[in-house]
């Protein structure tokens, strides 16, 4: 398993992580808003636009991964597919930030100059 799957896992593990479109949305439009948003490679559309859309008007990282939803969902409870997790901690979210960086299909974006 590769270590960005594992540390996501960790995350999870330690109740530091909102998953599905509809808990990160609600996670990126709270008080305490999450520290970075990530999607699964294979969302659909409509969908990554709206999370995206939701990043960016609220000032929330947002990083598109390479692996896929069925990865992800694996990972995340043991889910048949999962398209999004919102990151809840600092610390988790640096570590996750800096292993997506210097991968040749990394799609880095940060909302609002993050």
């Amino acid at each position: 398993m590769d270590k960005l799957l594992s540390m996501i896992g960790l995350a999870y593990k330690a109740g530091k992580l909102k998953f599905g479109s509809d808990g990160v949305i609600e996670a990126v439009r709270s008080k305490h808003k999450p520290e970075l948003v990530l999607t699964a490679a294979g969302a659909s559309e409509g969908s990554l636009k709206k999370i995206k859309d939701a990043c960016s008007y609220h000032n929330v990282k947002h990083i598109e991964l390479i692996q896929d939803m069925k990865a992800l969902g694996h990972i995340v409870g043991n889910r048949a597919s999962l398209m999004c997790v919102a990151i809840l901690d600092k610390g988790f979210a640096a570590r996750i930030a800096e292993l997506t960086k210097g991968g040749p299909t990394d799609n880095i974006s940060s909302a609002g100059g993050n």
